[in-house]
Parts: structure tokens; sequence; C-alpha cells
């Protein structure tokens, strides 16, 4: 009877155990620019990615580099690991390109488990791996890296267009997109990265679940990445891509419109002990991180994951239409492998700008103004008060606003939502308590830009508001007091004034 029993105990637990998982959100990405420090470590990548995660996040890449980061994207604090991906673009029909705004980003943690008993490990401290194939422009149903590669068409509105697909939908999206990607999850239990960095990783019997082969025995959790694009936004614009090979018109930042090279990078930024303990303990199969009690307790908020970023540090522009994709990215449809092109002229090697070079605050032109940085505007208040009415807000820009706030006399200038501008001889609060690393990353409506016009000029954001004061206005003084005090007269003092009130000429009524 004991042996069946134990035996029962074992099943229900390792049922508990395949079914546990938690969604840890993501919130703005924390950088997007051409980086790979896994594929091209040190160097300008061929193509943009956006990058979820901890903001030390650079072109090399070590686990103590990245457990250095001040702050995440992503909500579990003692995560600081970096998950990356290629961003996707709309194609217009006159050859230009916009990339596509993400709405939401998620990170799953799984506790998939092959056999009865098998231990689930945490990522080491070193790891790193890398999920697709850039290159590819054809489906292989038989590669189960080709099946780890999914695409959602969403559609709150139930008009018939929901459907998950192995390529970039060929129909509208009313609800957005999402990229869909999940990672191997069988290690071989030696290396932590491998010369074409998957070798060293495979997928289980059934590629997000099922038993790891002989050659990769170690079970490490599952990760996968849902990230959903607003291709909604585009339906007023929607066309076939040029061809109905393609069938639609959005593409992946390599040049891929359909879909087949999407990838996915990851490099362990955790706190590998804690990880482990989640692991073993976080059997919740509600998907809810607030569950899982490790974790519970120290969660980044919405405002701190979207005000960790940094701005891309190639000097190219990334947003905004552009004529062609950053790098160089020729659009190829396939089937073929795509060719990789290093040849046409964009900044390459190693063409980035120092970390310490970018900012989300433009410097000012205005003579003796600085920049403070950037604040969140109080819930119950402003930070300054005197907003500038008569404005051009289409063509507002870092000078004219601060300029106007130095004409009208005022110390300080703010600029918010792209468009505002705002004025005032003193902040709400001091300065050290209002500012910190906070993104006011939303260009100016005037259309300025910096570093030599690779990256556009900021006017704050929504809700928050990028600081300028006057270095050169003077400090206000107590004035010169209008009457001194004087010491009293010592002995000597006293008889000299008295021997001279004696020595006074009488007036004539006394000489009578």
């Amino acid at each position: 009877m004991g042996a069946p029993l134990a035996l029962s105990l074992v099943l229900i637990v390792c049922a508990q155990y395949a079914a546990a998982f938690f969604r840890m959100t993501c919130g703005r990405p924390v950088t997007v620019m051409r980086a790979d420090p896994i594929v091209n470590p040190g160097a300008v990548s061929n193509h943009v990615h956006q990058v979820l995660g901890g903001n030390a996040f650079d072109f090399t890449q070590t686990y103590d580099s990245l457990r250095a980061s001040s702050c995440s994207s992503c909500a579990a604090r003692q995560d600081l690991s970096v998950y990356w991906t290629p961003n996707l673009w709309y194609h217009a029909k006159n050859g230009s390109f916009h990339p596509v705004n993400q709405i939401t980003a998620t990170v799953y943690y799984l506790q998939r488990y092959g056999s009865n008993g098998e231990r689930l490990r945490a990522f080491p401290k070193g790891f790193r791996m890398l999920a697709g194939d850039m290159t590819l422009r054809s489906f292989d149903q038989d590669d189960p890296a080709q099946k780890a590669v999914t695409f959602n068409c969403l559609d709150a509105g139930n008009t018939g267009a929901a459907g998950q697909y192995n390529r970039l939908p060929t129909h509208n999206c009313p609800s957005g997109m999402r990229t869909q990607i999940f990672f191997p999850s069988c290690w071989d239990g030696q290396s932590l990265d491998s010369p074409n960095h998957k070798t060293h990783v495979a997928y289980p019997s059934g590629v997000d679940s099922g038993t790891c082969p002989s050659t990769h025995p170690i079970r490490l959790i599952s990760i996968f990445y849902e990230i959903v694009y607003d291709t909604g936004s585009w339906n007023d614009m929607w066309w076939d891509g040029g061809s109905s090979d393609i069938g639609q018109p959005f593409i992946l930042s390599m040049g891929d419109p359909v879909g087949y090279g999407f990838h996915g990078d990851f490099i362990n930024g955790w706190d590998v002990d804690l990880l482990q303990k989640v692991v073993d303990e976080c059997t919740a199969d509600s998907g809810v991180i607030e569950e899982c009690g490790p974790l519970a307790s120290d969660l980044r908020s919405v405002d701190e994951m979207n005000d960790c970023a940094f701005p891309g540090r190639v000097p190219e522009p990334v947003t905004g239409w552009l004529p062609e994709l950053p790098g160089c990215n020729p659009v190829q449809p396939g089937p073929t492998a795509a060719v990789i092109n290093t040849t046409c002229g964009a900044p390459q090697s190693t063409d980035f700008v120092p970390r310490a070079s970018v900012s989300f605050i433009a410097d000012t032109n205005v003579s003796q103004w600085e920049s403070l940085g950037c604040a969140h505007e109080p819930k119950d208040g402003r930070i300054l008060t005197q907003l500038w009415t008569g404005a051009n807000a289409t063509a507002m820009g870092v000078d004219k606003c601060v300029q106007h706030c130095k004409d009208s006399r005022w110390r300080y200038a703010g600029l918010e939502n792209g468009n505002e501008c705002w004025c005032g001889t003193s902040l709400s609060s001091p300065a050290t308590q209002l500012i910190g690393p906070y993104t006011c990353d939303t260009p100016c409506a005037g259309g300025g830009s910096i570093a030599n016009g690779t990256l556009p000029e900021n006017c704050g954001a929504q809700g928050k508001l990028a600081i300028y004061k006057d270095i050169g206005a003077p400090a206000p003084t107590l004035g010169k007091p209008r009457c001194r005090l004087r010491r009293k007269p010592n002995l000597f003092e006293q008889l000299m004034m008295n021997q001279r009130v004696l020595a006074m000429p009488t007036s004539p009524a006394r000489r009578r």
C-alpha cells in the first residue's frame, strides 16, 4: 500500500509543477538600437533590436555587468536579464519605413517537466542563448526551432480575423499582432554558450514540452516571449507589401516581410539562487506573478518599468519615417535564405556613441540656461505653473520654449508632451526631490534633432516635464540696511564731544 501511495503523491506533485507558470510583464523597451552582444559582441549589429530588461544592456555583456543594472523594464526586481527581438516596421507604398509601436511585452516562465522526478534548473550565471534564425524566409514544418515561432492575430471585436500563424498574417489584425517565440529548455549541462549560440541547448520532443534528448539531459525552466504590436493603427494604409507572396505591409527589421526569420535572444541576469527558489516553490497555475511568493513582495511598478530606458547609441535614426531600414537590410522575401550585407555605408563595427554621451534630455543653446533633467508631474498640482498659451504648439522646440521663458523673466522653463511650454520662478518642490532617471522621450512637435541629426529632440513626455534653469540669474540678496548701529563712545570720545558743545557760540538771545 505504501509504494502506490508514494507514487500517487509524486504524480500529483509533478502534474502540479507541469502546469505551473507565471507571466512577467515588461514596460517599454529599455532601448531600441542595432546591438546584439551575443551575435555581434563589441560591434554594431546588422539590424535593429528592441530590448527588454536591465539598463546595463551593452554591445558587450557579462553576467556581472548585467547585475550592475540600476533598473529594468521588467517587473521582477531581482531579474536583471535582457530579452531582445527584431522590431516591426510598416513598409509604405512609396518605399519608406516607420516603426510600429509596441503595445505590451510579456515574458513567460514555465515549469515544464519531461518525466516524473526530473529536476528543473534555474539558468546558471553567464548563460545565454538564441532562438530562431534571421536568414530564414521559408517554413520547414519538421524543424522544431521554426515551430517555436508564431504570430497571433488579435481581434477583440470578433470580426473573424483572429488566428495563429507561422508567418506574418496576410490580413488585417484589428487589435494588434502578437509575435511569439519559445526558447529551448534542454541544456548540455556544461556550456554557457556555443559558437552558433544554439547547440549548447535543444528543444524537447514537443518543442514547448516533452522529453529532452540524451545529448542535452538538463532541464531548464522554459521561457516564452510575447510582444504585441499596434498594427491596427495602420489599417487605413493596408496593402500587400508589393506582391501576393508578401501579402501584407509589415516587415521585420532585418528586411523580412514574411516573418520566418523572427528570432529572440536571452542573457541571464537573475539572482540565480532566487530563481531556483522560484522554480522550486512557485507552483501556481494561474500565471499571476503576485502568487509567486519569492517574487510577490518585490515587483516594480509600471512607472518604474517605463522609466527604465536609454537612447540608442548608434549614430542613426531609428524612429519616424525613414527611406530605408537601419543597417544594410533590403527587403528579402525569399524563399531562399537572406543574404547578410554589411557594405551599404551604414554605421558598422564600433561606430557607436559612448554611453555617457546619450540622453533623452536635449541641451539648450540659450545662453546661461542648462537642463536639469526629467520629472514626473505631481498628481495634485504642477511643477511649473505658467503655460505659454500663445505658443504655436506644432512648432515647439527646446530653444523656443527656453527663450520665451527667459524673455518673460522667468527662471525656469519646462517642456511636456512634445508641444507644451511651461515657465516659473521656482519649482513646486526642490529639484532633488522631483528630478530622477525618468524618460522624457516625446519628440518635439517642431521636429528638431540632436546628435548631428541622428536623434530626435525631445520635449518632455506625457505627464513628465523636461526642466531647464537660468544659471545666470543673480541670486537674491538682502540688500544694504538703511541704518547702522553705532557703538557707544568711550570716555575720551565723550569728553571731546562735551568740549565741542561748550565751545559752540551762543545764540543772540542768550548773549543779551
